[in-house]
C-alpha cells in the first residue's frame, strides 16, 4: 500500500510504499495519475478522506477505491443538502470550468433532475453521480512503472571539504 505521493518530472506522480517500492505514473489525466476520479483539490478535507500527497494542485490517493470513496464522502458531507445544480457551481466553478456544460453532461449521464439534493439520492443514483463526475473530469489512463526501492542511507561521512 502506498503511504506517500509526490509530483515528479513532466507531471508524473511518484507513489512510495512503506517498504520503499516506488511506482511512477505518467501520461493519461490527473484523475488517473492521482487516483482521484473527481479531481478533488488538495486540502484538509482531502487529507481527512485519505489523501497521501498532492500533484498538479489535486489530492493524490493511495488507490482508486480510496479516491472514489473520498469523492463520495465529499459529496455526502460538504454537499449533502445542496441541489445538484448548485453543487456544480461550487464543485466546478465557472472560473475553472464550463459550468453550464458540466450541468448538461451531468444531467445527460445520470438522468437525474438537477433540482434534487444530494441527500435525496439513493445508493444507485449516488453511484451514477460518481460515474458521471469521473467521466466529466476526464479519467484517462497512462503508463505506470514500478521502481526498485530507494537505497537507504546507512552512514554519513565528511570529506576534507566538510
Amino acid at each position: 500500500m502506498f503511504i506517500w505521493a509526490i509530483q515528479g518530472k513532466k507531471n508524473s506522480v511518484i507513489y512510495i510504499a512503506a517498504d520503499g517500492i516506488r511506482m511512477v505514473r505518467r501520461g493519461g489525466k490527473w484523475t488517473w495519475r492521482n487516483n482521484n476520479p473527481g479531481n478533488m483539490k488538495k486540502g484538509p478535507k482531502s487529507r481527512t478522506l485519505g489523501s497521501i500527497g498532492v500533484a498538479g494542485g489535486f489530492a493524490v490517493f493511495p488507490d482508486y477505491q480510496t479516491g472514489r470513496a473520498a469523492l463520495k464522502g465529499l459529496l455526502q458531507s460538504t454537499y449533502l443538502h445542496w441541489s445538484l445544480f448548485r453543487l456544480v457551481e461550487k464543485y466546478a466553478p465557472p472560473q475553472e470550468n464550463d459550468t453550464e456544460n458540466y450541468r448538461k453532461l451531468l444531467k445527460k449521464l445520470t438522468g437525474l433532475d438537477l433540482k434534487r439534493a444530494v441527500h435525496s439520492l439513493n445508493s444507485k443514483e449516488i453511484e451514477k453521480l460518481l460515474d458521471a463526475i469521473q467521466r466529466i473530469e476526464g479519467f484517462e489512463q497512462g503508463e505506470e512503472d514500478f521502481l526498485e526501492p530507494a537505497k537507504k542511507i546507512i552512514d554519513v561521512q565528511r570529506d576534507k571539504k566538510n
